[in-house]
């Protein structure tokens, strides 16, 4: 009576079986791969980051812009400068001056249309920094950072 209970697998049955198992096995491994391969970017390659130089907040400036018609604007500012060394912070605090009615300058020159846009916000930083570093003697200017920036 204890032999009823018994079931009885065919040899091929059951090595078919343990096959069709390893195939769905590696099947879902492979198709796990694909899904996940490209849904992680690699990191990017990672680039030196070059080290901030010294500082000089030089100040706030709120200046009329160039726009024409009956309503004026203008614009508020904070400037950060970016040096290449002590030297050249020393230097801009004897220029002080000279930096400030060069900022103030450049703000006044320009449109409400210049510096909407990213693009022209970046040719203003380079238009300041070119204009203070054509009366520095030690070093240069580096990069112009805007800590504020608000136009009306």
């Amino acid at each position: 009576m204890a032999n009823e209970n018994r079931i009885q697998i065919d040899t091929g049955t059951a090595i078919f079986a343990i096959a069709l198992l390893i195939l769905a096995v590696v099947g879902a491994s492979f198709t796990t791969y694909l899904f996940f391969r490209n849904a992680t970017p690699p990191p990017p390659e990672m680039k030196e980051r070059e080290e901030l130089g010294p500082t000089a907040k030089i100040g706030d400036f709120t200046v009329n812009l160039a726009d024409e018609g009956v309503v004026r604007h203008y614009v508020r500012t904070g400037v950060v400068l970016e040096v290449t060394n002590q030297q050249t912070l020393l230097e801009l605090g004897q220029r002080d001056p000279q930096i400030k009615d060069a900022i103030i300058s450049v703000l006044s020159s320009k449109t409400t249309a210049d510096i909407r846009t990213p693009e022209g916000k970046a040719a203003l930083r380079q238009e300041i920094a070119d204009r203070i570093n054509a009366f520095l003697n030690n070093g240069r200017v580096r990069r112009v950072y805007f800590t504020d920036f608000v136009f009306q």
